[in-house]
């Protein structure tokens, strides 16, 4: 009867020792996975300031793109507008020649050359004013502050 009592008492302190193994282990593990999800939070919470950062600088390089074009167009569509007249103004100098005949005047082939490179140039982000076009730009300007140019 004594083996049996020392064998319940054996059975009773493993019992009591798994239990305890598995109650620390269980605990480890949710100390372990909230470790993890707190981790996981404070990486979305960078990559959602990261987001709008990137958002915010692309905003502002927009409206500062948005500016510039603001500022650049009107003195683009002068020179653009003074270079369609000119070219009008050579054909219509022109006679009309045969359909065979028919190859642009050396004037107009320069005039649109001139066009293209400029056309480049700002395409490139190269854009200098045609000295015309901008007296024609200072000019409008001046008309408006109600000044002379």
């Amino acid at each position: 009867m004594k083996g049996y009592l020392i064998a319940a008492a054996i059975a009773l302190l493993a019992g009591a020792l798994w239990l305890s193994h598995h109650l620390g282990y269980s605990a480890g593990y949710t100390a372990g996975t909230n470790a993890v999800q707190a981790a996981d939070a404070k990486g979305a919470h960078q990559a959602d300031a990261t987001t709008d950062q990137h958002q915010t600088a692309a905003a502002n390089a927009g409206n500062a793109l948005q500016t510039q074009i603001q500022l650049t167009i009107p003195a683009i569509e002068v020179h653009t507008d003074d270079s369609k007249r000119r070219i009008r103004t050579l054909y219509l100098a022109q006679p009309a020649a045969a359909a065979a005949e028919c190859r642009r005047p050396d004037s107009v082939q320069a005039e649109l050359d001139t066009a293209v490179d400029r056309a480049n140039a700002a395409a490139r982000g190269d854009l200098r004013p045609h000295p015309a076009a901008q007296d024609t730009a200072q000019g409008a300007m001046a008309a408006q502050r109600g000044g002379s140019g």
